[in-house]
């Protein structure tokens, strides 16, 4: 748990690691509860006298509401569970356009269906008692285990669907303590990594890659961005025309526009939203804006007072 809490800070987790994390949580949480409520009987047996046979005094009816109201939150806990669990392991299942009905996925992964029956009645509002949520979560909990964190699996994958990819090996933190069985589903942290292009060395290499990332649609752009350190100089956009493909027809405008909403304040000289843009062309207020006055400052001899106040 301690392990899978780290992760969780860093990156969002894969969907197995997420479902097997709050599923220990939640079991956990309830472990502790059936300990103090065993010590408690425990006690009264010692003392030598039942809790039907003494009258309630205002503290002891206090006692019993407070374990009342900790059973409906572990109780509520449970529902989360079980709903959000079988839920995020069928939608990572999901391809193309068309959405599949989660019974048939969870046929295909090997999911007991009963666990999609209990998360529909949740759904529609029809709780069922604790006994049966607990173990409903005890059965997930034993095909998460079974499916992603066998130790003899292969290095690839959990279940598949029929006509998917099959699943690589894991680049995120999973890889340390689990090995995956075959055509495990993609979550989005390796898909995050997959997608990744090699980090750029040098700066004009990482901004030209920025570029061509944000022009093809690339949802990844973290590396380029990390590999650029300093803040972004209009001149330097300049420079990175020549580098971009001869098929992307990329004007200085469109490359302006497409670096501008994809960098940070930070990133771009722009510390505090109160703080004066004297090292970047772009504001947090009004990016265009400086991407007008960037081209004005590339585009010919004369020089703007805006140009001149920021020494460009």
């Amino acid at each position: 748990m301690a392990r899978m809490d780290v992760w969780a800070r860093r990156a969002r987790l894969p969907v197995s690691v997420q479902v097997t994390r709050d599923i220990f949580t939640v079991l956990l949480t309830l472990g502790r509860q059936e300990e103090r409520e065993r010590e408690e009987k425990a006690e009264r047996a010692r003392s030598g006298v039942s809790g039907a046979s003494v009258r309630q005094t205002g503290r002891d009816r206090q006692r019993a509401a407070d374990r009342e109201r900790e059973r409906n939150v572990v109780t509520l806990a449970l529902v989360s569970v079980v709903q959000r669990g079988v839920t995020l392991l069928c939608d990572s299942q999901q391809t193309g356009v068309r959405r599949v009905p989660l019974g048939v996925l969870a046929s295909e992964m090997g999911l007991p269906l009963s666990l999609v029956d209990i998360r529909h009645s949740l759904g529609h509002g029809s709780i069922p008692c604790s006994s049966v949520l607990h173990r409903a979560a005890l059965s997930l909990l034993e095909y998460v285990l079974g499916t992603y964190w066998t130790s003899d699996a292969p290095e690839t994958g959990g279940p598949s669907r029929p006509g998917s990819r099959p699943g690589s090996r894991p680049t995120s933190p999973t890889a340390t303590p689990i090995r995956m069985g075959k055509g495990a589903p993609r979550s989005g942290v390796s898909r995050e990594v997959e997608a990744q292009a090699p980090v750029p060395l040098d700066r004009q290499t990482a901004l030209a890659a920025l570029v061509a990332a944000c022009v093809q649609g690339e949802s990844c752009i973290t590396p380029y961005l990390a590999a650029i350190v300093e803040p972004i100089h209009p001149c330097e956009v300049e420079a990175l025309v020549p580098l971009l493909p001869v098929d992307s027809s990329l004007s200085l405008r469109q490359a302006l526009c497409t670096i501008a909403p994809h960098c940070s304040p930070v990133l771009l000289g722009q510390t505090s939203p109160d703080a004066p843009s004297t090292t970047s062309i772009w504001t947090q207020e009004a990016p265009l804006e400086g991407v007008e006055l960037g081209l004005m400052a590339l585009s010919g001899p004369e020089v703007t007072e805006e140009g001149a106040r920021n020494g460009w």
